[in-house]
């Protein structure tokens, strides 16, 4: 009998809402060639809300870079992003 095994990690399809405005924030871009037009970091097709709500969810830099092959210190840059928007980020 085969079981499946979940882990904690958000996909961008599976975002409802999007939690942040992302506009000036420098480690996203905004393509509309990629997902839809949302904040991308960098040139990936990684969200930055699947970054936000992933380390919400408990995974740490080390764990997010693993996972989604995202740069560090971008990762750094959107939670630094958010935590000037009022979410309270401790990494």
């Amino acid at each position: 009998m085969a079981s499946t095994v979940q882990i904690g990690i958000h996909l961008p399809v599976q975002r409802q809402t999007d939690q942040f405005d992302w506009h000036g924030c420098k480690a996203v871009q905004f393509d509309p060639e990629k997902l839809g037009g949302r904040a991308t970091v960098g040139t990936t097709r990684m969200d930055a809300d699947g970054i936000f709500l992933n380390f919400e969810d408990g995974l740490s830099i080390d764990e997010l870079h693993h996972h989604f092959d995202s740069d560090k210190e971008a990762i750094r840059e959107i939670l630094e992003f958010a935590k000037s928007r009022g979410y309270k980020a401790e990494y």
